[in-house]
């Protein structure tokens, strides 16, 4: 990745260490290529994925963090976590008041399959007290797919929604949710209270 105004002076070996060394308003550019690692998003930092880009967790930790940060992950990427130990793992976790926007290829969890439709694990997507407007043409996982939790304002734009095991989609006590232009696969489920 780079620093996408900058003319390779400034070049890292992982995303994180872009974000670390980025100020509020920087542009990351990622190259083609897999990085396996779990990011913590800052604010004002904002991240293009270009087509090629694979952003890769194998552990419980979600493969992209938003906590309390407005910023952006644009682009033709894949946010993947593939965590098989952990009922915990989420590709994207966007939580405590942040302002996100993520427009992706794909964003999918194979990890851990979670069987039981009211517990908010496994998720492709978890999004709690906070906005968000995700555009992705797939959105996948083994457990819920996309999990929206107490008090938020969700934008969703995907061609295909899709899990083997459980809910595709759990909204809960939320503001606002639209979802636009979406198919629903496999045993499909919305669920709100």
């Amino acid at each position: 990745p780079k620093f996408a105004n900058d003319s390779n002076r400034f070049t890292f070996s992982t995303i994180q260490s872009a974000i670390n060394s980025s100020g509020s308003g920087t542009l990351i550019y990622v190259y083609p290529a897999t990085y396996l690692e779990a990011d913590t998003a800052k604010n004002g930092v904002n991240i293009y994925l270009s087509d090629g880009v694979i952003v890769q967790s194998n552990t419980s930790a979600p493969t992209m963090y938003f906590n309390g940060v407005t910023c952006s992950v644009t682009g033709d990427g894949i946010i993947y976590n593939g965590a098989s130990v952990s009922y915990d793992s989420r590709s994207v976790f966007i939580t405590n008041n942040s302002n996100v926007t993520i427009k992706c290829k794909t964003i999918a969890n194979t990890g851990f399959p979670n069987t039981v439709s009211t517990v908010n694990y496994g998720n492709a997507l978890y999004i709690k007290k906070s906005t968000a407007n995700i555009e992705c043409d797939y959105i996948y996982s083994q457990g819920q797919c996309v999990y929206i939790d107490s008090n938020a304002i969700v934008n969703l734009t995907s061609d295909l929604i899709e899990t083997t095991n459980s809910c595709n989609i759990i909204i809960k006590s939320n503001k606002q949710v639209n979802i636009n232009n979406s198919t629903l696969l496999s045993d499909s489920c919305y669920y709100q209270s």
